[in-house]
């Protein structure tokens, strides 16, 4: 077994024999070592790589709590612009198109 330095730390956990040989394969074809897989898998997950989280909400079930919760935060989004914005967009453009016409070098 190879010698863990200060700064390393081991991480053993048990799986099941089929499932550790599917990997080692698997591992093998993309010419990924374990270990290397593993280390960088980790380091995207507290790194909050987006693709990692995506996979662990999925995995946990959060993915819908968040995506209701995400839908909710949206309209509270949209009623407070609604609330704070005195025009609407049709306003907007036709004030643009004002200012474009007055300030053509702009």
């Amino acid at each position: 077994m190879a010698t863990v330095r200060d700064h390393e730390s081991r991480l053993v956990f048990i799986i099941e024999k089929s499932l550790h040989d599917k990997f080692r394969v698997r591992a093998a074809e993309d010419k990924l070592s374990q270990k290397a897989f593993i280390a960088a898998t980790l380091q995207a997950y507290v790194d909050d790589d987006p693709n990692i989280v995506e996979f662990v909400q999925k995995l946990t079930g959060l993915a819908r709590k968040n995506s209701e919760k995400q839908k909710r935060n949206l309209k509270r989004a949209e009623e407070v612009m609604k609330r704070f914005t005195p025009f609407d967009a049709d306003e907007i453009d036709n004030i643009l198109d004002v200012i474009e016409r007055e300030n053509p070098n702009i």
